[in-house]
């Protein structure tokens, strides 16, 4: 990290002017190279606007706060529960409450080629899922499963884009039906016991072929 040398008291009042103007050179560099580091600094259309924002992770939550005053900041958190990395923190007040807002997953980026990123589900069917983070740390998977000819009884397993940290999870499941509705007895639901931190199973109860397939959404840690 850059280090830029200040000279305090400089000019003073007993001292030959000459003197203080070398340390003074210096002081006055040093204040451009420090805007300059992460704002547009003198004799630029931008000076003064950020170009970015670079905040040293902390070890815990800051002290000394005030009512009245929030404090932005980061830290070290783990978030994709294999790896640590610097999310971004709010602590409103002097309350000592503590709000993770980011959830960055280092290498594992949901892309549109990459299979792996997309997760997987039973044979046969055709699958889309995605995924974000959500204020607190928390993490959000979604999806779609079908299949052309219909679903009859049958029971479809679903691996998430990614893992989350713990199994605490809550998955909801809406089924899509074919042109004409469905019947009373048919139903799709989350297959007990099956729910884990890396999948779940869905469980289609029918007498017909009228659903095409589900849609799916997951939020946990």
């Amino acid at each position: 990290m850059p280090n830029f040398t200040y000279n305090r008291d400089i000019p003073d009042a007993p001292n030959n002017p000459s003197n203080d103007q070398p340390p003074m050179k210096v002081n006055t560099n040093s204040i451009d190279n420090l805007i300059n580091e992460d704002h547009y600094a003198f004799n630029d259309n931008n000076g003064g606007l950020h170009k970015r924002v670079r905040l040293i992770d902390l070890l815990a939550i800051p002290g000394a706060l005030a009512a009245g005053m929030g404090t932005l900041y980061t830290k070290l958190a783990t978030s994709s529960g294999v790896s640590t990395e610097s999310n971004i923190f709010f602590t409103p007040d002097n309350s000592g409450n503590e709000y993770q807002l980011t959830r960055p997953i280092t290498g594992n980026f949901a892309s549109f080629s990459a299979l792996g990123a997309f997760g997987t589900v039973t044979a046969g069917y055709t699958r889309t899922a995605g995924w974000t983070f959500l204020p607190g740390g928390m993490l959000m998977q979604y999806g779609n499963v079908t299949r052309a000819a219909g679903i009859s009884p049958s029971t479809i397993a679903v691996t998430f884009p990614l893992a989350f940290s713990t199994s605490n999870i809550v998955v909801s499941i809406t089924a899509i039906s074919k042109i004409g509705g469905t019947g009373s007895t048919d139903t799709a639901s989350l297959q007990s016991g099956t729910l884990s931190s890396t999948g779940f199973t869905c469980n289609f109860t029918s007498s017909t072929s009228a659903y095409v397939g589900f849609t799916w959404t997951a939020i946990g840690k």
